[in-house]
């Protein structure tokens, strides 16, 4: 008779969600930031369509205390799951040095594509299949 296995206590570490997890928070987490120091005006959208314009005064892993500039502006606090996307007024540079690098998948991906058609290359030209144009007898 097999013996049935004890179920295990707690959940499962799972190490590839929860860097993704923690990369998205460590952006986020920058982004605010430089809009705090900078005092960089925001438009925030909300999941339900409205938008609210001002600037981050405070923020934490959950909310984000938003308001006008003046002394007179009452901040709002905003939940982080309420917001559907957040447009800075000017263009900011933050991730500039990321521009175009593509993600390390995308990468990875394109050296594997160009060393597969370097090999296949190679096993034609060593099978006879492939010849060069100064070896072509045809173009005399």
């Amino acid at each position: 008779m097999a013996r049935k296995a004890k179920p295990r206590k707690g959940m499962r570490f799972n190490y590839a969600i929860e860097s993704v997890v923690d990369r998205t928070v460590r952006e986020q987490y920058r982004f605010l930031d430089h809009c705090q120091t900078n005092r960089v005006e925001l438009t925030i959208f909300s999941t339900s369509g409205a938008s609210f314009n001002g600037i981050v005064h405070r923020f934490d892993r959950e909310t984000i205390l938003f308001g006008g500039r003046g002394k007179s502006a009452t901040p709002r606090l905003i939940y982080k799951s309420f917001i559907a996307m957040i447009i800075p007024r000017e263009a900011i540079g933050l991730f500039a040095e990321y521009k175009g690098l593509g993600t390390a998948r995308c990468k990875n991906r394109k050296k594997r594509f160009l060393r597969a058609l370097q090999e296949l290359r190679d096993r034609q030209q060593k099978a006879g299949w492939l010849c060069h144009d100064d070896d072509n007898p045809a173009q005399e």
